[in-house]
């Protein structure tokens, strides 16, 4: 259920009653970051996370518009950036996907990169290692709202149990199918 402006709630108050362990993983969207107050509050507290806590950013159709010091801010700290072909392109000026996610990689001073594309699968791009195609779920597409929300979730719980990048994105795959 969601509901026009109920990402725009977040305090700083609100968001210091969250406890976040080092174990954890938050995500943080591009939404989110729309918001004066929620970009405040979510900033201020991504110096105050534990190293090892994993955050993942999904900038979403308008983290392009966002102003370049809160882009630079969440590149900073993020381990994954998460996005679809399209958002990458937005973000880098790319058109190719595997070039999108490399240029993007280059930008976070910690993160990999996962860009998402429908069906066909998505690309993980990790310092070191050559972008990897992780191949999608053919599936008869009835409507495409939430996929990406459901990619990233099953991505991010698939890290926490113990999965490398590349399985984690196939569980993400068939999940978003």
């Amino acid at each position: 259920v969601t509901s026009v402006g109920a990402e725009a709630g977040v305090t700083r108050q609100r968001l210091d009653h969250v406890q976040i362990r080092p174990a954890d993983a938050l995500a943080i969207s591009g939404y989110g970051l729309l918001h004066d107050e929620n970009r405040r509050a979510i900033l201020e507290r991504l110096p105050r996370l534990s190293p090892e806590t994993t955050v993942c950013y999904d900038p979403g159709p308008l983290g392009h518009t966002l102003p370049d010091e809160v882009a630079e801010a969440v590149r900073r700290r993020v381990d994954w950036w998460s996005c679809n072909e399209r958002e990458a392109s937005l973000a880098t000026g790319c058109r190719n996907a595997g070039e999108a996610a490399v240029e993007l990689m280059t930008r976070l001073r910690r993160g990999s990169v996962v860009v998402r594309l429908g069906m066909s699968g998505c690309l993980v791009a990790q310092r070191g290692s050559a972008v990897v195609h992780v191949p999608g779920v053919p599936v008869t597409i009835v409507d495409t709202t939430g996929a990406g929300d459901a990619h990233l979730g099953a991505f991010i719980a698939g890290l926490a149990t113990g999965l490398g990048a590349s399985a984690a994105a196939e569980r993400a795959n068939g999940v978003a199918a």
